[in-house]
């Protein structure tokens, strides 16, 4: 179980990354932030 746990969290770390490199571009798009605005309760 330890050896899935450990390949999950190197999976979110991997995304985290690729998340935060294509930051800066969907900052650019306000509407992107518009939608996440309407999603909170």
């Amino acid at each position: 179980m330890s050896e899935t746990v450990q390949q999950i969290k190197e999976q979110v770390m991997n995304l985290a990354r690729s998340l935060t490199t294509l930051a800066p571009d969907d900052t650019n798009d306000k509407s992107d932030e518009d939608d996440y605005v309407d999603l909170t309760p």
